[in-house]
């Protein structure tokens, strides 16, 4: 599952839109596994709670730079962005 959402992060890479929700998948992937690997060995579940905020963080900072990219733009399209 992690290197299918990768591959669609590298092919479909037309809107930021979705490479935001191609890398919140990613982190759900990855928070899943932690999440196995925490309760298969029997250990604390700090490191979960860790990773929750952080994912919750990073979405959040994510959309905001979309709204205003958007607002400051008037589109998402990757492909027309200067990056200069």
């Amino acid at each position: 599952m992690f290197l299918m959402v990768n591959f669609y992060l590298v092919y479909f890479y037309a809107h930021i839109f979705i490479i935001l929700m191609y890398m919140e998948m990613n982190m759900v992937v990855l928070l899943m596994n932690l999440f196995f690997y925490l309760t298969l060995n029997n250990m604390s579940m700090y490191m979960f709670i860790y990773m929750l905020v952080l994912m919750v963080c990073e979405a959040v900072l994510g959309l905001s730079l979309l709204v205003l990219m958007i607002r400051s733009e008037g589109m998402d399209y990757l492909k027309f962005m200067n990056l200069i």
